[in-house]
């Protein structure tokens, strides 16, 4: 099966974002993809493609495929005045022309994201009977969710309540002035999540914990030579001498979102 992930890069380019698409590289031969809207110039390589887009193109295609028409600017910050990633929910809707051939399209926000080996976790044997997969055990995660590429499924965000004032506001206070409270429109643990909640979908996501990790723990990351990528935690007081210095699980992938460093 084929899964893609959508990226709208429309400010300022990220300065890692080379070594974001150089590190993917491997996951293709699993069927894993990426497409990136961004008007700048970057080149598609291997299982990334690049895809010249620019604010306004964007806002034209949101109006065309959802008929609310947003008015997006790019703020002297270099940011988009509004959170693109709002639009998340919609993106199989919004680029469904894009999406062909594609059996799963993925919402992840943006490329501070490193990923291991997503095929230890999600082979097509596991997908095969799902609709939603998503990486947090009790909530839409907006930086890992997977739908399949239907139509129905396709146009779930027109369940999340108030959808329609939420795509159209004109700018986010925090994004232009740095002020006041950002509001995601179902992303994370908001309105995708309630929807979710009523839904007949198959629908699967870890038991217990997420399986991701954050710069904001206090872990370190080790990549591992197979691509695999492993979180570990020092052990201070080894008791026994055959005793491992570190303890350790494998993640789905790593969330710089504090650092906004490359983690390598």
């Amino acid at each position: 099966m084929k899964k893609v992930f959508i990226i709208l890069m429309f400010g300022t380019p990220f300065p890692w974002i080379q070594q974001f698409i150089n590190s993917v590289q491997h996951l293709e031969k699993y069927g894993w993809y990426w497409k990136i809207y961004t008007p700048h110039a970057i080149q598609s390589k291997g299982n990334v493609e690049i895809i010249k887009m620019d604010i306004n193109q964007f806002c034209e295609l949101v109006g065309k495929k959802t008929n609310i028409k947003p008015v997006i600017y790019i703020t002297p910050k270099g940011i988009p005045s509004v959170h693109v990633t709002d639009y998340m929910v919609a993106y199989g809707k919004i680029f469904e022309n894009y999406l062909i051939g594609y059996d799963f399209w993925g919402m992840m926000g943006g490329p501070d994201i490193l990923f291991g080996r997503l095929d230890h976790f999600l082979p097509d044997s596991y997908l095969r009977d799902c609709d939603v997969f998503t990486d947090d055990p009790i909530a839409i995660n907006g930086c890992f969710t997977l739908f399949r590429n239907k139509k129905g499924i396709n146009k779930l965000y027109e369940q999340i309540h108030g959808w329609k004032e939420l795509f159209n506001l004109p700018e986010c206070r925090k994004c232009v002035y740095g002020t006041g409270t950002h509001i995601l429109a179902g992303t994370d643990e908001y309105g995708m999540t309630e929807v979710m909640k009523t839904s007949k979908l198959r629908y699967k996501h870890p038991r217990w914990f997420p399986l991701h990790g954050h710069d904001r723990l206090p872990h370190k990351i080790e990549l591992k030579s197979d691509g695999s990528l492993w979180e570990v935690t020092p052990d201070k007081a080894p008791s026994w001498e055959y005793a491992n210095p570190y303890f350790g699980r494998e993640i789905l992938f790593y969330h710089f979102s504090q650092s906004k460093t490359w983690p390598l």
